[in-house]
């Protein structure tokens, strides 16, 4: 596969958006990115992401290979084997992203009713446990909502204005101070399903230790503390990336 060039690519947008009769403002709306962005793009400063590869594309009527070599290809005096290879690549590149996470959520789940199985044959009750499989059930929620429903692109209007809050759905996140956009979106997301992914097994591990070591009366009295530690871990987090990227 050939080196990418910036420049190249860049040039080769500019020139299929103009071909087009799209600005940069048009092309970004469509892209829900920034006029800033495109221009990035066209500079060759940036490249597209690559969940935007595929839109972009489309958009323009070319083929991945097209757009990532910067110019037009002639099918006809390709290799079979060469047709599409950066397609495929990128293609296979975000399959398996989506399947690594799959993978986790669901090992997640299994490793959940494990821990609940293992503390039951440690004569640990149910009932004793009842707090932490609740609260490591809302975790799971949280972390599926993230794994499979949140967008993977927040619209244009996040990247041009400074916006502390994003609304999909029945799920919302409002953080004062921090501002959402296409640059952290991706990186908070991953975040919060890292922490998710995490939290739901180890809370219920420590839970079921704590009940085991000090018994149920003690660990109910300092549930309290291990939440409160928990999601401001999570908040830290956010908050560290969300700023990182910003």
């Amino acid at each position: 596969m050939d080196q990418i060039n910036n420049e190249k690519v860049g040039s080769y947008i500019s020139e299929l958006r103009k071909a087009k009769k799209l600005t940069q403002k048009d092309l970004a709306d469509k892209l829900y990115v920034s006029d800033k962005t495109v221009s990035k793009w066209e500079r060759g400063v940036s490249m597209p992401s690559i969940p935007l590869l595929m839109p972009l594309a489309n958009l323009f009527d070319i083929t991945v290979t097209e757009l990532l070599k910067g110019e037009h290809q002639n099918i006809e005096s390709l290799k079979p084997c060469d047709i599409h290879a950066y397609d495929h690549v990128i293609y296979h590149t975000l399959q398996r992203h989506r399947k690594h996470w799959i993978i986790a959520y669901f090992l997640c789940i299994i490793i959940f009713f494990f821990e609940i199985i293992m503390f039951t044959m440690a004569d640990i009750s149910i009932s004793d446990l009842q707090s932490s499989i609740t609260t490591s059930v809302i975790i799971l929620l949280l972390g599926g909502y993230f794994c499979f429903l949140t967008p993977k692109v927040l619209p244009s209007y996040y990247d041009s204005n400074k916006i502390h809050y994003v609304m999909h759905g029945i799920f919302r996140i409002h953080c004062t101070g921090l501002s959402f956009h296409n640059g952290n979106w991706p990186y908070i997301c991953t975040t919060i399903k890292s922490w998710a992914l995490l939290s739901a097994d180890v809370f219920i591990l420590i839970h079921g230790i704590c009940i085991k070591l000090y018994g149920s009366t003690v660990t109910s009295n300092i549930q309290g503390v291990l939440l409160t530690f928990l999601f401001c871990s999570l908040i830290l987090a956010i908050y560290y990336i969300g700023k990182k990227y910003e």
